[in-house]
């Protein structure tokens, strides 16, 4: 499917399927939305699931102005725009959104399902990415869903090395990475815990998925030692940055992590629409 867009683009743009043709222009719309921190773009698109189909807006000129994956889930017929470049031109974003929504009809959408970074967590960046965000309000989608992405970059500066390494560590069966574990008082029992990814072999990034401290045994510095354990176990296996994420409202993740020179990237965010 494809054709005009008309009203509210103005005629300016047309949408089609995308084609091998449009790989290079296609790929510069996607690496101009790349956030700090993240390792260039493979040699194609961003990923496309089974049934999702890719289209390209291009404009009078005959260019491509944005791009966007589109699909329909089949377990609960929810519309999906897994992914949606446009270079940040409120139009040509609003114009992909009326697209997707003719495109996929009269049902419940969700916006930005697809991994949006390396560590393949999906949402929209807010921060980065403002006129989308703001094409979405206007096209009456709602936050579904968020999470804060922060990294810390290992070589600026270096981790120190811990006082002392309080957790025990065992690589995981089921997953390229560690559980880091604080046992508690005796033989049973954990206090605090942390599971860490191996680094990506191409990008060098690591991901701390977990970090908890059992309420009784908080604001006794157990986190902030764990934590320092994670980063030094992340830089001796020659990862170059360690992402993690938290909750919005978890504020004391939030200063654990900025103690620990870990950099707020921004608020990755899902959207949905009601029919």
């Amino acid at each position: 499917m494809g054709g005009q867009l008309d009203p509210g683009s103005g005629g300016r743009f047309s949408v089609r399927v995308s084609t091998d043709a449009d790989l290079p222009a296609v790929r510069r719309l996607v690496a101009a939305d790349r956030l700090p921190g993240e390792p260039p773009l493979p040699d194609h698109l961003p990923e496309v699931p089974t049934a999702g189909k890719v289209f390209t807006l291009t404009g009078t000129d005959g260019q491509a102005h944005g791009v966007a994956c589109l699909s329909v889930r089949r377990s609960d017929d929810a519309g999906l725009v897994h992914w949606l470049h446009a270079g940040e031109d409120l139009d040509a974003v609003a114009a992909l959104l009326a697209f997707a929504r003719a495109e996929l009809g009269r049902r419940t959408l969700h916006a930005f399902t697809a991994p949006a970074t390396a560590t393949r967590v999906p949402g929209l960046p807010m921060r980065h990415r403002p006129a989308t965000a703001r094409a979405l309000t206007a096209a009456g989608f709602t936050l579904a869903t968020a999470q804060e992405y922060l990294l810390r970059d290992l070589n600026d500066p270096k981790p120190a090395a811990p006082d002392d390494l309080i957790a025990h560590v065992t690589p995981l069966e089921d997953f390229r990475g560690w559980r880091l574990v604080v046992p508690g008082p005796g033989t049973t029992g954990v206090v605090a815990s942390a599971v860490l990814s191996c680094p990506h072999p191409t990008s060098g990034m690591a991901v701390l998925w977990h970090l908890a401290v059992h309420p009784e045994h908080r604001h006794h510095g157990i986190g902030h030692r764990l934590l320092a354990q994670s980063l030094n176990l992340a830089a001796a296996s020659s990862a170059r940055y360690l992402a993690a994420f938290t909750d919005p409202d978890e504020e004391s993740a939030m200063r654990l992590l900025a103690a620990q020179d870990f950099d707020h990237v921004d608020t990755l965010a899902v959207h949905h629409r009601r029919p």
